[in-house]
């Protein structure tokens, strides 16, 4: 052979046992190679791990280092006795690490023949069987806390094949859908999609068939045919290049669907309240500037100096009956600001509701015959004193609002109103003949805002508040109000109000007042005002009842004439409101002199309820802007006369 050729069969053989060496270095199991004796020649790096012995430690002692001192002699006859008669050896057995710790190892005995006789080396194996097992235990806890996982999940996991069949699903779907899983496998997933969402879940699948991966959203139905919002989110299935099916989870969204249907008519609620608010304010608007401008505009027309006398008592009745439409408003966005800010007040008195009934009566027929329909009291007991306890002030505002609605919206035919005792509770009903309520309108009747939006009534005058006040002081006074309505043949208000009835047989007769003069003679009033229109005209209306006035323009002033005065002064009127010193301030000086001297508050304050705190001072009082007659009856009272015409 030449040297040529020798050098490279050597370079072959180097690089043979290199890769052979790198090979069996690399191996995840223990590897030795012995002798004929079974003596180690050759041990890998992992031999060294498993055992904690150096590979040069090994080389060259017999197999038997490798086990336990009574398997050696054991394990040497067995591989000797097997190998030699042809078979293969293949055993587990308990081994020892160089620090006296054992665990099992699988041992594989592979003999090395060269052409024919005996094995002239032996190639042994050895698997670390803990470790293994130790995979497996672990492989098995993963598939057990997998299995756990899926069944508990609150997503359905589902596959489909190609034709929409249900191949799996995951078992929480009877919590769902009420069906066990084998009831659904195998069955085609459309037979249990709600019939109106069938054509777009199919158009769904093909997609996702054809690559396109979207969340959609339908309607299960369940075992019990119910349907349930569910979401999917799916994708397709491919095995060895084919598509056999798709892959999906499926989550249960009823809850998220009621609070999104929630929250779209909370949406619309609040634009329908926002329109009507802006309708609202429009309408105000349009309420306060139309009596300003009979005020104002008239006002101008009595400057005329070639003006006659019939039109100076036309033009003067426009500018009153303005200023009360004026007042009304003004009464009406107080209520509901004190409503609104749960600073509303009920105030217990003993209420005549058979005199109440009578007094509206009166004084809403004028007005009634004016338009040229009929209004009627219906009343269980007309003649006999029925007293009940409750709030007199908003009883008598709740049935203003509703006989003035009722007479407002009837052109013709009548009004009727009246109430009847249920067990422990009065029922008052106010109907009319009118134009009746529209359907899409009575969700909203009793709102804020609602009949400033109405169509109807804005053919009408009025702020549109009359019936959310009504309904607030109803409740307040633990009542309920509802209504029957057809639209062109009239309205039938009703409401409640708890009541202990007192049934007094004397007539009203027996309690009326003695006839007097008409005038209050010989008394003398002091009168503190600091506005100079409002003083002028608390003086003429006094001065024609025959009253001496001594005028006041504060409250300090108003102490010191009273001091200089006192012998004389019978009563005090007193502005709440005024420079240098307030009424009450002054009212509690000139009490503190005379304790039992009465003192009238006139008060810009529209409701009983906001002087309440002025009770320990005051004997009575009397709202701006003031009325004549309301006057009188006041300065009557505290004087202690009667019969005083109005």
């Amino acid at each position: 052979m030449r040297d040529k050729d020798r050098e490279y069969i050597e370079e072959l053989v180097k690089r043979h046992n290199e890769l052979t060496g790198t090979i069996a270095a690399n191996i995840s199991d223990g590897l030795v190679i012995t002798d004929a004796n079974l003596d180690i020649t050759y041990a890998n790096p992992k031999i060294e791990e498993l055992y904690g012995i150096s590979v040069p430690e090994m080389r060259g002692k017999p197999l038997g280092v490798l086990v336990t001192d009574q398997q050696r002699t054991e394990i040497s006859r067995n591989i000797l006795e097997i190998v030699s008669s042809g078979g293969k050896y293949k055993e587990t057995f308990q081994n020892q690490r160089k620090g006296g710790t054992t665990f099992l190892v699988e041992i594989n005995v592979h003999p090395v023949h060269e052409k024919q006789g005996p094995p002239q080396l032996y190639v042994v194996i050895f698997r670390d069987i803990a470790s293994r097992d130790d995979i497996e235990e672990t492989l098995r806890e993963s598939e057990e806390k997998y299995r756990m996982m899926i069944e508990n999940l609150n997503e359905i996991i589902y596959t489909l094949d190609t034709e929409a069949r249900v191949t799996y699903i995951s078992p929480n779907s009877e919590y769902i859908s009420g069906y066990r899983p084998d009831e659904l496998i195998g069955r085609k997933f459309i037979n249990y999609v709600h019939p109106d969402d069938i054509k777009n879940r199919l158009a769904q699948f093909n997609q996702i068939l054809s690559g396109k991966s979207e969340p959609s959203e339908y309607r299960m139905m369940t075992k019990e045919g119910k349907p349930v919002w569910v979401r999917t989110k799916a994708r397709k299935l491919v095995k060895n290049g084919k598509t056999v099916g798709i892959q999906g989870v499926l989550t249960e969204i009823n809850d998220l669907k009621r609070k999104e249907q929630e929250l779209i008519k909370a949406k619309e609620k609040a634009e329908e309240s926002n329109n009507l608010k802006s309708a609202f304010l429009a309408n105000m608007s349009h309420e306060i500037r139309t009596p300003m401008n009979g005020i104002i505009g008239f006002a101008e027309l009595l400057k005329d100096p070639g003006i006659t006398e019939e039109k100076q008592d036309r033009f003067l009745s426009v500018i009153k009956n303005s200023g009360e439409r004026m007042l009304n408003i003004i009464n009406d966005l107080i209520s509901i600001s004190k409503i609104e800010s749960g600073q509303m007040e009920v105030s217990i008195t003993n209420l005549n509701i058979s005199e109440q009934l009578n007094v509206l009566l009166d004084l809403y027929t004028p007005e009634a015959c004016k338009k040229g329909i009929s209004l009627f009291l219906h009343h269980y007991s007309k003649k006999n004193r029925v007293v009940i306890e409750t709030d007199s002030e908003k009883v008598y505002t709740i049935l203003t609002n509703l006989i003035k609605n009722a007479i407002k919206f009837t052109n013709k035919g009548s009004v009727e109103f009246g109430c009847e005792a249920k067990n422990n509770f009065l029922e008052f009903f106010v109907k009319d003949t009118g134009i009746g309520i529209p359907e899409n309108k009575r969700e909203i009747i009793f709102s804020r805002f609602g009949q400033a939006d109405s169509s109807i009534a804005s053919n009408y005058d009025g702020a549109g508040l009359g019936l959310s006040i009504s309904k607030a002081y109803i409740e307040m006074l633990g009542g309920q109000i509802w209504f029957e309505s057809e639209e062109g043949k009239g309205t039938c208000f009703y409401f409640t109000i708890p009541a202990t009835i007192q049934h007094d047989n004397v007539l009203q007769a027996n309690n009326e007042s003695v006839p007097g003069k008409g005038h209050f003679p010989n008394y003398t009033v002091l009168v503190a005002e600091d506005d100079q229109t409002s003083a002028l005209y608390l003086k003429m209306i006094l001065e024609k009842k025959g009253l001496n006035l001594l005028m006041a323009k504060s409250g300090g002033e108003a102490v010191d004439l009273y001091k200089k005065h006192m012998n004389i002064i019978d009563l005090v009127l007193m502005d709440i409101k005024m420079p240098d010193m307030d009424g009450y301030t002054a009212a509690g000086k000139i009490k503190g002199i005379n304790p039992g001297l009465p003192v009238i508050a006139q008060t810009a304050y529209a409701l009983e309820s906001d002087v309440e705190n002025f009770r320990d001072i005051f004997d009575g009082y009397i709202t701006k802007p003031i009325k004549a007659g309301d006057l009188y009856k006041a300065v009557q009272k505290c004087l202690g006369i009667s019969g005083i015409d109005n």
